[in-house]
């Protein structure tokens, strides 16, 4: 035996790093694969928190609004809106975002409602309307009684408008598979 050590060629060498840099790329682009697909089930899920909690989130928004404009005046008489609205001040600044959120969401909603009269799935729409919009909600058995459909193609079309929506919420991003 030699104390020399172990030798390699330049073409083992070659083979070597090539191999190396092939895997370390494929196990990169399965990594960006594996995020980007977690991205977009998020933005799904994201969606269909919205329309779970939409009345909820709506009458906290409206109601924001109402008492910001019933008590604008006496803040400002008192001297007291720049203590209310400050940058600092959390609870406004979660008021104005829930309040803007909202605005968004009944933007898109409006634009879900019109792309899918133009498809003509106002069916699609109705049933996101009938299950998370309205004030008297209806179950997803009511809904298969209502639009005679099993409860799989109710699932199915939900959640085939909740990708729709994510489009419309989240743009290009919400897109699966866009960025490669």
């Amino acid at each position: 035996m030699s104390d020399k050590g172990f030798t390699v060629s330049k073409k083992q060498l070659d083979f070597i790093t090539r191999t190396a840099v092939e895997t370390a790329i494929k196990e990169y682009r399965n990594t960006q694969k594996k995020d980007e697909k977690a991205d977009s089930q998020r933005k799904f899920k994201d969606v269909k928190m919205l329309l779970k909690n939409y009345k909820q989130l709506k009458a906290y928004s409206n109601d924001i609004t109402e008492e910001f404009i019933a008590f604008r005046d006496l803040w400002e008489s008192f001297g007291l809106q720049d203590r209310v609205l400050t940058p600092n001040n959390g609870l406004t600044e979660y008021n104005a975002k829930t309040v803007a959120l909202m605005q968004y969401v009944d933007f898109r909603l409006d634009q879900f409602k019109k792309l899918c009269e133009q498809r003509e799935q106002s069916r699609r729409w109705n049933l996101i309307y009938d299950l998370y919009l309205t004030e008297e909600p209806l179950s997803f058995a009511a809904a298969e009684g209502k639009y005679n459909l099993a409860k799989s193609a109710v699932y199915k079309q939900v959640n085939r408008a909740c990708e729709d929506l994510a489009i419309l919420f989240f743009g290009i991003d919400a897109v699966p598979g866009f960025r490669n």
